[in-house]
């Protein structure tokens, strides 16, 4: 059990320095200069995501569905904040939470515009709406194996 404990806490270090980092970055960066794989995961660690896994795992996520809305044409803030917003709940969102959400994010949000963005993504395949009536929830479209 002692053995467990050690590496739990040399884990934490790990992560502590890692989080460190990040934010060195983030402070070095200006948004024009970083990358959006970066600016996507320094995002995502401000929606106060904790587990570092939980936050790198919603940062394949994100990854893979923003590549992949850039290939259909659908890259825009909006869009892109819809889906960090959907990289950070795989159970997905109702689209009143989601517009919720995404006002804590952006300050702003329509939900009319939110409705409509999910919808052209349903077409393209990015998100798919899981449940029905109140049920119906929004989430990133598995792909390959991936969310």
């Amino acid at each position: 059990m002692e053995e467990f404990e050690n590496r739990l806490r040399r884990l934490e270090e790990l992560l502590r320095e890692v989080v460190a980092r990040l934010e060195k970055l983030e402070r070095l960066l200006s948004p024009s200069e970083a990358r959006e794989e970066l600016k996507t995961v320094i995002s995502l660690l401000g929606l106060g995501l904790a587990p570092a896994s939980k936050v790198l795992e919603s940062s394949r996520r994100a990854l893979t569905a923003l590549r992949r809305i850039r290939i259909v044409g659908l890259y825009d803030d909006i869009t892109r904040a819809i889906v960090e917003v959907l990289a950070a709940h795989p159970e997905g969102l109702s689209v009143a939470e989601l517009t919720r959400r995404i006002r804590e994010v952006r300050g702003r949000a329509s939900r009319r515009i939110i409705a409509e963005r999910v919808r052209k993504l349903r077409e393209k395949g990015v998100v798919e709406a899981v449940g029905a009536g109140r049920d119906r929830r929004i989430r990133l479209r598995c792909v390959g194996g991936e969310d």
